[in-house]
């Protein structure tokens, strides 16, 4: 049975993704291959908003195979393809949930690296902005008080974390250099020059003490 188009929006919120306020109850199943079918980039995008949001909840299961039954064989690949991408998120921010059932799904390299790296995703026919992604997964997730849960948390896997939260910091080219810093690689005079120009600069404001006092100050009122 598919979901009315007209109670897909109402539904969203049911499950932390309020493009519109809920009205009643309705299936995970069934609202999760309404919002395949649709194919629009801006739901696609809150697919593993809502899949986290119903998890949290006791006795609630997502059955991939049921929701598929009424999708047509390209959006049942779009499903299964969203649902990994799904567990990899759950993955890089440390969630799990009793009611997430992997059998079957395999971690997939590429797809965890793309996320990494703020690198367009290719999901079937459908194409998601990484970065816009991860902004809506912790505006929606990560920065929700009803999880009962600070952000600290959610602890990222150690080399997923790091490349993370500098993508919120360094251009792709700046982590580029400190990575190759890091890995006592040899600049050219060019590399040299904006490294000390411009990257450094903003490690040094990182590094500061006192500014990293302001951050948390800020981030805990």
């Amino acid at each position: 049975m598919k979901i009315k188009e007209n109670d897909l929006f109402k539904a969203l919120a049911q499950y932390g993704y309020p493009l519109f306020e809920p009205d009643s109850q309705v299936d995970l199943n069934q609202l999760l291959a309404g919002l395949v079918a649709k194919k629009d980039p801006r739901l696609l995008e809150g697919f593993p908003v809502v899949l986290a949001h119903a998890l949290s909840r006791a006795g609630v299961r997502f059955d991939v195979n049921k929701a598929g039954e009424s999708l047509s064989p390209s959006d049942r690949r779009l499903l299964r393809a969203l649902y990994r991408l799904s567990c990899e998120l759950f993955d890089l921010y440390g969630l799990e949930f009793s009611g997430l059932k992997k059998k079957g799904m395999a971690h997939d390299e590429k797809l965890r690296n793309d996320l990494a790296h703020d690198r367009p995703l290719r999901l079937e026919s459908a194409r998601l902005d990484s970065n816009r992604l991860k902004e809506t997964f912790l505006k929606y997730v990560v920065h929700q008080k009803s999880w009962g849960l600070s952000e600290g948390d959610f602890q990222l896997k150690d080399d997923l974390r790091k490349e993370f939260l500098l993508s919120h910091l360094l251009t792709p080219r700046q982590k580029q250099l400190l990575n190759k810093k890091l890995e006592g690689g040899t600049f050219t005079k060019t590399e040299r020059e904006y490294f000390s120009r411009v990257v450094k600069k903003k490690l040094q404001a990182l590094a500061d003490p006192d500014l990293h006092r302001v951050a948390q100050k800020a981030l805990s009122l």
